[in-house]
């Protein structure tokens, strides 16, 4: 077999100081040849286009779901009612807090029976709202399963309620880690 050589490009590979060793050991070993590629046929979706049209459909079913949770609450609005009264030595929030803390909306936190109460140190300030601290509690749970599209049967409240422990334990996490104190709900 002869030993062609080859012109040298930048590469350590044909340099004239080889051995006769590396020189015999380089014409013995067989070339490598180009792997075989598989056709795909043409029109056959590719792996990034079939996750591309899963991840929009799984965005239309969320959107679906939160649409639906939106007219949900709007339709089981709450009309106040000058005579409720929460019982007594029931856990409360305020409406800024329920807000802040469970991060939901005007429109989710409508469906609550609330009572107002007036802002002593500020007498022109619109009435603040209350809320049973447990009716929150049932009402955000019962949001992380709709928005999950859990299938409601008996556990479709505990199941929101582990959603939301482990939403809550993210921020918490976060927070951590930009040096603040974890959250903890005004009651």
């Amino acid at each position: 077999m002869e030993l062609v050589r080859e012109p040298k490009n930048g590469s350590n590979d044909s340099s004239p100081h080889m051995s006769k060793r590396e020189i015999s050991n380089k014409a013995v070993q067989e070339p490598v040849t180009a792997k075989k590629r598989t056709r795909v046929p043409r029109g056959t979706p590719t792996k990034a286009a079939l996750q591309r049209a899963a991840a929009a459909e799984a965005r239309t079913r969320k959107q679906t779901r939160r649409r639906d949770w939106e007219r949900r609450c709007k339709e089981k609005r709450w009309t106040p009612n000058p005579r409720y009264t929460q019982p007594r030595g029931t856990r409360v929030m305020h409406h800024a807090a329920a807000q802040r803390y469970f991060r939901l909306t005007r429109t989710e936190l409508g469906r609550l029976p609330y009572i107002e109460f007036f802002n002593k140190h500020h007498e022109v300030a619109p009435p603040g709202k209350s809320y049973e601290y447990a009716r929150l509690l049932r009402l955000v749970h019962y949001k992380f399963a709709s928005l999950a599209g859990l299938p409601k049967n008996a556990a479709f409240v505990a199941r929101g309620k582990a959603l939301f422990d482990a939403y809550a334990a993210t921020l918490d996490a976060r927070r951590v880690k930009l040096n603040k104190k974890a959250r903890s709900p005004e009651i």
